[in-house]
């Protein structure tokens, strides 16, 4: 996973999300209880947000400039959403050293470079998506990430269980995403973030999808995005 964002040409912003673009309206996902069935159309004002959002995120953050990341991303995040929901979302990859994934309005979800690197796996991967797109249930950011106060521990366990059920339903190995907190737990630089990942890390640890097993590795999409 860490050799997946090797140096390309550059890619626009606009083209990169067009790209990545999944071809439908965007979407928000039914309440994180079960899998998400059928796409729900955001407000043309949630799209023009999101709009707003992504350009000043991408000003600030431009995308890697690896057109096949980004279609490698786009490939298990259509996985993740399912056949109902795949052509509702956007996705984009940043070549932010923070690492983050956030959901904007309008069916926009992005990760970091510096977080992909931080993943040993496609399931990693998988959950992580999974989890920002069940974000747009309860309200997508509003903000650009690293600008607003600490996360609700709570809110964030639940968009984990959310996830790992979408990741899990498409046939991904969802415990993997424990490795991914407990590295991000290793390398926080507050007292208070290592507590709320740990937190997560227990809370998810519950779940049945945690031992539930399925694809690891990256065989599913890397040979053909990415190879």
């Amino acid at each position: 996973m860490r050799t997946l964002a090797a140096a390309a040409v550059a890619v626009a912003a606009a083209i990169a999300i067009a790209a990545c673009r999944t071809g439908a309206p965007a979407a928000r996902v039914s309440p994180p209880v079960h899998r998400p069935a059928a796409a729900v159309p955001v407000s043309d004002a949630d799209l023009a947000q999101g709009r707003v959002l992504a350009a000043g995120l991408f000003g600030r953050d431009p995308l890697v400039p690896d057109s096949r990341l980004l279609r490698y991303v786009a490939l298990v995040g259509r996985a993740v959403a399912g056949v109902a929901r795949a052509n509702s979302f956007h996705f984009a990859v940043t070549q932010s050293d923070l690492p983050y994934e956030t959901a904007l309005p309008g069916g926009i979800v992005v990760v970091s470079r510096s977080l992909i690197f931080e993943m040993g796996s496609e399931a990693e991967l998988a959950v992580t998506l999974g989890r920002e797109i069940c974000r747009f249930e309860t309200g997508p950011a509003r903000d650009l990430p690293g600008t607003s106060e600490n996360a609700d521990p709570a809110r964030e366990s639940a968009l984990d269980a959310c996830g790992a059920r979408l990741a899990s339903a498409a046939g991904y190995d969802a415990g993997a995403f424990l490795q991914l907190v407990g590295t991000l737990q290793d390398r926080a630089a507050s007292v208070r973030e290592k507590s709320d990942l740990e937190a997560r890390r227990a809370e998810f640890r519950k779940l049945p999808e945690s031992a539930a097993g399925g694809k690891l590795l990256a065989e599913r999409f890397r040979r053909s995005a990415i190879m």
